[in-house]
């Protein structure tokens, strides 16, 4: 990259080193996202607090949990700090996005928008990674622990995702967002978005939702216990950063 200071690729590299994946920035990005699209940001205060935000986010993690999201034909994981991102296509679904993950031919590639990156944004599309793999690993074991079928027994009676990013404003979606057993409607749309906002509350150490969402717990216990059956835990700490509410 020749468009930012030269320490903050230094910098984007020692911390994707550190945890196996490769942080892109300014001119390094990709710009362009299946459906979606965003423009380069090479403003040293921006990637500078992008920066400090993952590494913090990415030190969460146990240590090799990042190589062994390289399964299959993955064998790469980009992180692009990015800036807009937004639908290409102007398909219906509008507006910016705080972050996205597409799994690729040998890649996952993570686009994260800087003007709004937190660390909830980076736990929530490594989530989403981390439902790759446990599918994946689902498909190859029998005796594997995660199942949608499983997953599924841990919702409310009537319950089906909306399985659209479209506005669910007086949808039938809304007599269930405040059951007890979902973050937000934003985790009623899809299983997989469900998990990754409840990992995110989790990670961030949110008892509150924790508190008011009281079946929330046991979602979130099976989850990590399926992440456990599913990697390498040697090494791992007695209870990760994602369990510790749980002991709360």
């Amino acid at each position: 990259g020749v468009t930012a200071d030269p320490a903050l690729y230094a910098r984007a590299k020692d911390i994707g080193d550190r945890y196996g994946v490769t942080i892109r920035i300014a001119d390094q990005c990709a710009l362009t996202y299946n459906l979606f699209a965003a423009y380069e940001v090479s403003t040293t205060a921006y990637i500078m607090y992008a920066l400090d935000v993952m590494e913090q986010a990415l030190a969460q993690y146990p240590a090799g949990y990042f190589e062994q999201l390289k399964f299959g034909n993955i064998q790469s994981i980009y992180f692009d700090l990015i800036g807009g991102l937004h639908p290409s296509d102007n398909s219906v679904y509008g507006g910016t996005y705080a972050g996205i993950t597409l799994e690729q031919p040998g890649c996952y590639t993570v686009a994260l928008d800087v003007y709004t990156l937190t660390e909830n944004n980076v736990y929530h599309e490594v989530t989403h990674m981390t439902d790759g793999k446990l599918s994946w690993d689902a498909k190859l074991r029998s005796d594997a622990l995660f199942s949608e079928e499983a997953w599924n027994k841990l919702l409310p009676e009537g319950f089906a995702y909306a399985y659209t990013y479209q506005d669910l404003t007086g949808s039938s979606i809304w007599d269930y967002v405040n059951s007890g057993y979902f973050v937000n409607d934003y985790a009623c749309r899809y299983p997989a978005e469900d998990r990754a906002t409840m990992v995110e509350m989790a990670m961030m150490g949110n008892e509150y939702i924790y508190t008011a969402n009281p079946y929330l717990g046991a979602k979130l216990d099976y989850y990590s216990r399926c992440i456990r059956d599913c990697f390498n835990t040697d090494g791992w700490p007695e209870v990760t950063a994602w369990e510790k509410i749980l002991k709360q």
